[in-house]
Protein backbone atom coordinates (compact mmCIF):
# COMPACT_ATOMS: atom_id res chain seq x y z
CA UNK A 1 0.00 0.00 0.00
CA UNK A 2 1.38 3.13 -0.91
CA UNK A 3 0.18 6.12 1.37
CA UNK A 4 0.59 9.83 0.84
CA UNK A 5 2.39 11.69 3.51
CA UNK A 6 0.91 14.72 5.12
CA UNK A 7 0.24 15.98 8.37
CA UNK A 8 -3.39 15.47 9.86
CA UNK A 9 -5.16 15.31 12.96
CA UNK A 10 -9.52 11.66 15.22
CA UNK A 11 -12.89 10.85 15.72
CA UNK A 12 -16.11 9.21 15.34
CA UNK A 13 -18.31 9.91 12.41
CA UNK A 14 -21.81 10.93 12.44
CA UNK A 15 -22.96 14.46 12.56
CA UNK A 16 -26.00 16.31 13.87
CA UNK A 17 -26.16 19.59 14.67
CA UNK A 18 -28.64 20.51 17.66
CA UNK A 19 -29.46 23.82 16.61
CA UNK A 20 -27.80 27.44 16.54
CA UNK A 21 -25.05 28.39 18.20
CA UNK A 22 -24.96 30.68 21.33
CA UNK A 23 -23.66 34.29 20.91
CA UNK A 24 -19.69 34.64 19.65
CA UNK A 25 -17.11 34.33 22.29
CA UNK A 26 -19.74 32.93 24.92
CA UNK A 27 -19.21 29.78 26.94
CA UNK A 28 -22.10 28.16 25.42
CA UNK A 29 -20.50 28.37 21.70
CA UNK A 30 -17.31 27.56 20.06
CA UNK A 31 -17.90 29.95 17.81
CA UNK A 32 -14.86 33.01 17.56
CA UNK A 33 -13.03 31.03 20.03
CA UNK A 34 -9.04 30.16 19.77
CA UNK A 35 -7.27 26.84 21.48
CA UNK A 36 -3.56 26.02 22.11
CA UNK A 37 -3.48 22.85 21.89
CA UNK A 38 -0.78 20.19 22.15
CA UNK A 39 -1.38 17.08 19.97
CA UNK A 40 0.38 13.52 20.36
CA UNK A 41 0.38 11.16 17.78
CA UNK A 42 -1.42 7.98 18.95
CA UNK A 43 -0.97 6.19 15.57
CA UNK A 44 0.61 6.64 12.17
CA UNK A 45 1.63 4.41 8.84
CA UNK A 46 4.16 7.30 7.83
CA UNK A 47 7.38 6.96 8.73
CA UNK A 48 7.80 10.62 8.30
CA UNK A 49 5.76 10.92 11.97
CA UNK A 50 6.47 8.15 13.87
CA UNK A 51 3.53 7.44 16.98
CA UNK A 52 4.56 9.35 19.92
CA UNK A 53 5.48 12.05 18.18
CA UNK A 54 4.08 16.04 20.15
CA UNK A 55 3.29 18.95 18.33
CA UNK A 56 2.09 22.65 19.42
CA UNK A 57 -1.14 24.17 17.10
CA UNK A 58 -3.69 26.73 17.65
CA UNK A 59 -7.20 25.88 16.36
CA UNK A 60 -9.44 28.32 15.19
CA UNK A 61 -13.64 28.18 15.66
CA UNK A 62 -14.85 30.80 13.51
CA UNK A 63 -18.30 32.22 13.35
CA UNK A 64 -18.83 31.17 10.02
CA UNK A 65 -18.27 27.49 11.20
CA UNK A 66 -14.77 27.52 9.73
CA UNK A 67 -12.26 25.13 11.55
CA UNK A 68 -8.79 25.80 11.04
CA UNK A 69 -5.42 24.02 12.15
CA UNK A 70 -2.77 25.67 10.39
CA UNK A 71 -0.56 22.45 10.25
CA UNK A 72 -3.26 20.64 8.39
CA UNK A 73 -2.42 19.31 6.11
CA UNK A 74 0.84 20.65 6.56
CA UNK A 75 2.05 24.28 7.62
CA UNK A 76 1.94 26.94 4.83
CA UNK A 77 -0.86 25.35 3.23
CA UNK A 78 -3.62 25.02 6.32
CA UNK A 79 -7.18 23.72 4.65
CA UNK A 80 -10.38 24.99 6.56
CA UNK A 81 -12.76 22.42 7.33
CA UNK A 82 -15.67 23.04 9.14
CA UNK A 83 -17.25 22.46 12.94
CA UNK A 84 -20.48 21.13 14.20
CA UNK A 85 -21.47 22.04 18.04
CA UNK A 86 -24.07 19.20 19.38
CA UNK A 87 -24.12 20.38 23.02
CA UNK A 88 -23.50 23.42 25.09
CA UNK A 89 -24.30 21.71 28.63
CA UNK A 90 -22.42 20.87 31.10
CA UNK A 91 -19.69 20.64 28.38
CA UNK A 92 -19.42 21.58 24.91
CA UNK A 93 -18.98 18.26 22.40
CA UNK A 94 -18.08 19.27 19.05
CA UNK A 95 -16.74 17.60 15.62
CA UNK A 96 -14.58 19.27 12.48
CA UNK A 97 -14.14 17.40 9.64
CA UNK A 98 -11.90 18.45 6.85
CA UNK A 99 -12.83 16.15 3.49
CA UNK A 100 -10.18 14.50 1.98
CA UNK A 101 -8.79 16.34 -1.74
CA UNK A 102 -5.74 16.93 -3.57
CA UNK A 103 -4.94 19.69 -1.18
CA UNK A 104 -5.90 17.51 1.95
CA UNK A 105 -3.17 14.76 0.15
CA UNK A 106 -7.09 12.79 -0.21
CA UNK A 107 -6.97 12.60 3.42
CA UNK A 108 -10.27 12.75 5.26
CA UNK A 109 -9.86 14.57 8.32
CA UNK A 110 -12.24 14.37 11.67
CA UNK A 111 -11.62 15.34 15.09
CA UNK A 112 -14.39 14.49 17.69
CA UNK A 113 -13.65 16.42 21.05
CA UNK A 114 -15.03 18.16 24.35
CA UNK A 115 -14.45 21.62 25.60
CA UNK A 116 -15.31 21.90 29.30
CA UNK A 117 -16.16 25.42 30.90
CA UNK A 118 -13.85 27.41 32.99
CA UNK A 119 -12.90 25.90 36.37
CA UNK A 120 -11.43 28.73 39.34
CA UNK A 121 -10.90 31.53 36.98
CA UNK A 122 -9.19 29.22 34.20
CA UNK A 123 -9.85 28.75 30.77
CA UNK A 124 -11.96 26.61 29.09
CA UNK A 125 -10.11 22.89 28.53
CA UNK A 126 -10.47 21.33 25.10
CA UNK A 127 -9.71 17.38 24.50
CA UNK A 128 -10.51 15.59 21.30
CA UNK A 129 -9.18 12.85 19.24
CA UNK A 130 -8.54 12.77 15.93
CA UNK A 131 -7.86 10.94 12.53
CA UNK A 132 -7.09 11.24 9.31
CA UNK A 133 -8.14 8.53 7.20
CA UNK A 134 -7.74 7.65 3.41
CA UNK A 135 -8.41 4.92 0.76
CA UNK A 136 -5.96 2.14 0.12
CA UNK A 137 -5.55 1.87 -3.55
CA UNK A 138 -4.83 -1.67 -3.72
CA UNK A 139 -8.07 -2.61 -1.81
CA UNK A 140 -10.60 -0.24 -1.31
CA UNK A 141 -10.59 -0.22 2.67
CA UNK A 142 -10.69 2.97 3.91
CA UNK A 143 -7.41 3.21 6.31
CA UNK A 144 -7.00 5.35 9.73
CA UNK A 145 -3.30 6.56 8.59
CA UNK A 146 -2.98 8.97 11.79
CA UNK A 147 -4.60 8.85 14.91
CA UNK A 148 -3.99 11.65 17.36
CA UNK A 149 -4.80 12.83 21.07
CA UNK A 150 -4.83 16.52 22.15
CA UNK A 151 -5.74 18.57 24.38
CA UNK A 152 -5.54 22.46 25.03
CA UNK A 153 -6.94 25.73 26.13
CA UNK A 154 -8.86 28.56 25.13
CA UNK A 155 -6.78 31.91 24.47
CA UNK A 156 -7.37 35.32 23.15
CA UNK A 157 -4.83 34.67 20.58
CA UNK A 158 -2.34 32.17 19.35
CA UNK A 159 0.91 32.22 20.78
CA UNK A 160 2.71 31.18 18.05
CA UNK A 161 4.10 32.58 14.68
CA UNK A 162 1.04 31.12 12.98
CA UNK A 163 -0.46 33.21 10.39
CA UNK A 164 -3.85 34.29 12.31
CA UNK A 165 -7.49 32.74 10.54
CA UNK A 166 -9.73 34.66 12.32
Amino acid sequence: MKIKTGLAIVAGVGVTLLGPVAALGSEDSLAGHVFVVRAELRHSLDPLYPAGSFWDACFWFNEDGTWVDPLWPDYGIAVPGVWYQHSTKPKIVYTTTVPASAATFDLLYIQRGEVWPPQENAQQKLHAYSSAWTTDPDSGETVAVYEFEIRGRAVDACPYDFPQFD
